[in-house]
């Protein structure tokens, strides 16, 4: 459930991220690493993560199904840092990346630069998710 809950938020970060930033991003978090990757991209992902967690913890229905081994301070923690750990993890892979002088790390889905792009995200996430849950 908190697995669900973790991919739901980061999904929709990555992909609100990249739907604001194409249009209105001007102002690159680190360009020589990954020169796409906007701020603007970043507060729109975030706001739209946000709203997920607000509607998932609003519908009774996935509250139940979502929320039975989280209290409040653990929603409300993972909602603020999947936006963060998921850009780390995102900004580590094409730091390698362009460190081995890659554009994209493989062909299996055409477009979005790799299997290693649909995952980078993961990287910083799962561990991170797993001390919250597990020490809080």
């Amino acid at each position: 459930k908190i697995i669900l809950f973790m991919f739901i938020l980061t999904w929709t970060f990555d992909t609100f991220a990249y739907i604001t930033g194409v249009p209105f991003g001007k102002h690159k978090i680190i360009e020589k690493v990954s020169p796409k990757k906007s701020w603007e991209g970043f507060i729109g992902g975030t706001i739209f993560t946000f709203l997920a967690t607000w509607l998932i913890y609003n519908i009774n229905l996935l509250n139940t199904y979502f929320f039975t081994h989280l209290d409040s301070v653990q929603i409300i923690i993972i909602t603020v840092l999947i936006p963060i750990t998921a850009t780390i993890g995102d900004l580590i892979e094409s730091y390698y990346k362009r460190s081995a002088g890659l554009k994209d790390s493989g062909n299996f889905i055409p477009g979005h630069g790799g299997m290693l792009d649909r995952m980078d995200a993961f990287m910083i996430t799962i561990p991170t998710i797993f001390i919250i849950t597990k020490i809080l």
